[in-house]
């Protein structure tokens, strides 16, 4: 009788029903917020349902729901693509896949949002791509992003074995020469991109 009733409902006021009840379940307070964000989804409140949503994957997330998680953060981008942190909910999806075992296909996830991403933290997931494109059997795609991400950083990979021993034996001789010692820096002294 409910689903004969529910598809019986003009959209506009299944929609208006389901913002009446995320807004009666927000404030009785003890809510799902998985019920909270696909009633104000329904409801087209977008803000809400995104806010809600993204709770909802954190939670997942810490209960070691990973490709729960995944699917929820997804959820929130397909809620609003152009928000700002739009790139971090994607940096989010792609870590969710990583700890659910599914870095093949996380390392893309990671490229695209190294895309929207500010630039110094794009580098990172560019790296963060490199690393599980690696690990995952897409070795030539896995080289090529480390080939760009180096690049940036103005280091420059060998092309073949016999470059990288000449590079690993002239490294070793300048070690040898200058020697083991340093001088202790606070990682606060220290360039970000340095650090990258």
């Amino acid at each position: 009788i409910r689903e004969a009733v529910v598809a019986a409902l003009p959209a506009p006021r299944l929609a208006a029903h389901h913002l009446a009840l995320g807004v009666a379940l927000e404030q009785a307070g003890h809510a799902e917020v998985e019920a909270l964000a696909r009633h104000f989804r329904e409801g087209k409140d977008v803000a809400r349902a995104r806010r809600y949503t993204l709770l909802a994957a954190e939670k997942a997330s810490k209960a070691l729901a990973f490709m729960r998680a995944a699917h929820l953060y997804r959820e929130a981008l397909e809620l609003d693509r152009n928000a700002e942190d739009a790139w971090l909910v994607e940096r989010k999806v792609a870590d969710s896949l990583c700890n659910g075992g599914r870095g093949g296909e996380a390392w893309k996830v990671y490229r695209s949002a190294a895309r929207i991403a500010p630039r110094a933290d794009a580098r990172d997931l560019e790296r963060l791509a490199a690393e599980h494109a690696c690990r995952t059997g897409h070795i030539d795609e896995g080289l090529a992003l480390f080939r760009e991400v180096t690049r940036a950083h103005g280091i420059r990979m060998a092309t073949s074995p016999a470059e990288a021993l000449i590079s690993l034996l002239a490294r070793r001789a300048v070690v040898r020469v200058r020697g083991l010692s340093f001088t202790e820096r606070k990682e606060s002294d220290v360039p970000r991109e340095q650090l990258q």
